[in-house]
């Protein structure tokens, strides 16, 4: 069921997932492991750099990282 969040003013639609064991570690990894436990998955606006229009993109925050992508069949984040 979706839940809907609100971060720093922004609605967000978005699932919890729990998916194993937490990995512990100090740097961030290039690409995220599937080992690591999603702890928060859902779509976001993203303001872009240089046209500073609004993007939708699929955000997964695995441990301490947040990672997003174009859509939810990507595997490789932005």
């Amino acid at each position: 069921k979706a839940i809907y969040d609100n971060y720093c003013g922004f609605a967000a639609r978005s699932k919890s997932l729990v998916m194993g064991e937490q990995s512990g570690g100090s740097s961030r990894p290039a690409s995220p492991s599937l080992q690591e436990r999603v702890l928060k998955a859902g779509w976001l606006k993203k303001q872009r750099s240089i046209m500073k229009n609004w993007q939708q993109r699929w955000f997964v925050l695995r441990g301490d990282y947040l990672y997003y992508y174009k859509d939810e069949e990507e595997t490789k984040p932005q």
